[in-house]
């Protein structure tokens, strides 16, 4: 697992969109950061955080690398 650390930016969840879109990331590459100044929600929302005082990351999973079993029961 790769974890890139930042000490600010916009949306750890851009951040990771950006560099997803731009090159090749392993699954579970992790973007931490101290402070998030315009984080991302569901639906549009925005995710407002203090600095030092909330958990915020995020975490690249690629969907298409994951392998489905399916059992006949």
């Amino acid at each position: 697992m790769k974890t890139i650390k930042l000490s600010a930016t916009d949306s750890t969840n851009s951040f990771l969109k950006d560099l997803a879109q731009n090159s090749t990331l392993e699954n579970f590459t992790t973007v931490v950061t101290q402070n998030q100044i315009k984080g991302r929600g569901q639906q549009q929302n925005k995710w407002v955080s203090e600095p030092h005082k909330n958990l915020t990351f995020s975490i690249f999973i690629s969907f298409t690398d994951l392998k489905v079993v399916q059992k006949n029961i």
